[in-house]
């Protein structure tokens, strides 16, 4: 049951990939129409990556000021 899962989970994803990729690779839309359209699509996924990366960043600019103030 659990390779069934997995194998489920891998064919999802490939799946979300190959929707993004279209989209973002669409030359027959202008980039904005491109841009609104991902959001619009997977804005949840895409919200989260860029709360990571903000995270990411925040956490390493927070450790700077620490080394740097110690």
């Amino acid at each position: 049951m659990e390779i069934h899962a997995r194998r489920r989970y891998n064919e999802v994803m490939q799946n979300q990939f190959k929707k993004i990729n279209a989209i973002i690779n669409d030359e027959t839309k202008p980039i904005s129409e491109r841009l609104q359209e991902l959001f619009r699509r997977d804005g949840l996924t895409i919200g989260a990556l860029i709360t990571a990366v903000g995270t990411i960043i925040s956490t390493v600019f927070s450790s700077c000021n620490a080394y740097n103030n110690s």
